[in-house]
This record gives C-alpha cells, sequence and structure tokens, in this order.
C-alpha cells in the first residue's frame, strides 16, 4: 500500500462519520415560536370562553332558584308591622290615611302627628310612636291624659278596666260615644251600627273593643 492510501483512508472514514451525524441530527425538534404565538395558540382551549359561568350574567343554577329575598319581610313594612312571634297581629300602620306612617324595628306604628294622625287611643302630646297592634288614626279631637278611656276617640279604660282605648269614630262615626268608659254607643240614625252585636243591651251599643260601622 502506498503511503498516500495510508493516509487517505483514515480521512475519508473520519469524513464519512461526521456526515452521519449530520444526517442522524434530531428531524423533530420544535419550531421556536413567534413572539406573538402562546402554546395554546395551536388548539382549541378546554374551556369555551362563550360558555362560562359569567356569561350573560347568569349562573346555571338561576333557573331552579327561588324569589330573591328582597328584605321586606312581612311585620317589618308600613303596610304590615308587628311581630307575630311576640305575639302581636301585623297591622297596616297606613289604613287610615296616615300615608307617611312607619313600622318601628317590626314591632310598631310611628305616626305622622305634624300631618294630623296619632296613635289610636292615645292622648295629645306622647308622641308618634303607638304601642304594638296600635295604628295610626286622623286626630278628630283634644284628648288629655286624663281624658284616655273615657272619650269617642278613646274609649275604654286601660287602668280600672284592663281594655286597649279605641277610637269609635275610627270608621266615620262621628257623633259615636264612649259609654261608661267602656264601650262605643253607635249613631244609628246616622246609619252606623256595632261592628258586631253582643246579643244583649240597647242595639247601637258595642261591647267593649268593639267599632261603628256604616249599615252600607
Amino acid at each position: 500500500m502506498s503511503k498516500f492510501s495510508r493516509w487517505a483512508l483514515p480521512g475519508v472514514l473520519l469524513l464519512s462519520l461526521a456526515c452521519g451525524e449530520t444526517k442522524t441530527a434530531n428531524p423533530t425538534s420544535p419550531r421556536s415560536l413567534d413572539a406573538s404565538e402562546s402554546p395554546s395558540d395551536s388548539g382549541p382551549s378546554a374551556v369555551d370562553s362563550g360558555n362560562s359561568i359569567t356569561d350573560a350574567g347568569t349562573l346555571p343554577e338561576d333557573a331552579g332558584q327561588g324569589p330573591v329575598d328582597t328584605g321586606m319581610r312581612a311585620g317589618t313594612t308600613p303596610t304590615s308591622c308587628g311581630s307575630e312571634n311576640a305575639g302581636v297581629t301585623p297591622v297596616d300602620c297606613t289604613e287610615f290615611g296616615d300615608v307617611d306612617a312607619y313600622c318601628v324595628f317590626g314591632d310598631h306604628c310611628s305616626c305622622s302627628v305634624n300631618a294630623g294622625f296619632k296613635c289610636e287611643g292615645a292622648a295629645d302630646g306622647t308622641g308618634s310612636e303607638c304601642s304594638p297592634g296600635v295604628v295610626c288614626v286622623p286626630k278628630r279631637e283634644d284628648v288629655s291624659e286624663a281624658q284616655v278611656g273615657s272619650a269617642s276617640s278613646s274609649c275604654g279604660d286601660p287602668m280600672l278596666q284592663n281594655l286597649t282605648p279605641i277610637d269609635c269614630t275610627r270608621y266615620g262615626d262621628l257623633n259615636a260615644q264612649c259609654v261608661f268608659s267602656n264601650h262605643c254607643a253607635c249613631s244609628e240614625t246616622d246609619g252606623f251600627e256595632c261592628e258586631t252585636q253582643s246579643g244583649s243591651g240597647p242595639s247601637q251599643e258595642c261591647a267593649a273593643g268593639v267599632y261603628c260601622v256604616s249599615m252600607n
């Protein structure tokens, strides 16, 4: 073998090995990402952005939900004031015209004294807040503390007879009277009678706590 052959053969082998390494370089190496691309651009995301729970402001559970609680519960509004849990049947503070009356603590009415209303059966000057179960009525006569329970608009002695004073004129019988600080006597000639009949005594005289109402 010539001197050229001895040196040429190792050179050919080295060149072949180098070419082989170049051809076997990883053909599947990932391409570099453009700056505007993100890894998620290659396919759809797992969550459809149009179906998120906040889409259109609704939740899937909305369809099965009941009425929304507005916080205006029975017993806490002007037209329904009083706690049944405290043994008080809710009353309408505004029933007799006091549209600005309101309910205090879900317990009792507060009347518009400056607009000519007062707590039913109460003395003048006792303030705007009523006892539980008492409504606001128009003030039709002056009632002093000493007259409470014995006036036509405050009938029923709270001290000696343990009665709640009522306004005999509440339903329009302006000539109704209070008898013995106990009960109302209605004006039959004016077309009024007792709301319920007691079954004893004169027909125009009512049981304690019973109002005079129109016969019509």
